[in-house]
């Protein structure tokens, strides 16, 4: 049976992804990391999957958000914080992780109106398209400081 997982997510230094870093300042360089395994078959295939790293604020209350954005002049609760990479092929193999980064963290939060710094975790989803795998990653918790 076809299978895709996400082993582990985490943030880093995108200059050492393959080391988990649970502590930042706001102007260090910042990074989602998504190690993704994959059967065999769903390679062979040709398949493409899509991925979400997320960044989730620090409470997640239904109607008093402590992260919020403008939008066309309407202050909107934002909870999280979506990236979106779309078509991404199998071209690493069964093993590999995939990442998105900032040159730091706060270009990743500027459009958040208030709570840059605290505590906050990160979690991402891998939707192979096509088919009906799909992973849901984990939590990953991490604090930021001035």
């Amino acid at each position: 049976m076809a299978f895709i997982n996400i082993s582990a997510v985490y943030t880093a230094d995108p200059n050492d992804i393959w080391t988990p870093k649970n502590a930042f300042m706001l102007n260090d360089p910042y990074a989602i990391v998504l190690n993704i395994q994959a059967d065999s078959t769903v390679v062979k295939e040709g398949l493409l999957f899509d991925a979400v790293f997320q960044i989730v604020g620090p409470q997640q209350d239904l109607t008093e958000f402590p992260w919020w954005v403008i939008d066309n002049g309407n202050v909107m609760p934002s909870p999280t914080r979506d990236v979106r990479w779309n078509d991404i092929s199998f071209q690493w193999g069964t093993n590999f992780a995939i990442w998105w980064f900032w040159n730091k963290y706060n270009d990743a939060i500027a459009h958040v109106g208030n709570a840059k710094q605290g505590v906050f975790f990160v979690q991402g989803t891998v939707n192979v398209q096509g088919s009906d795998l799909f992973a849901a990653s984990e939590r990953f918790w991490f604090k930021v400081r001035a």
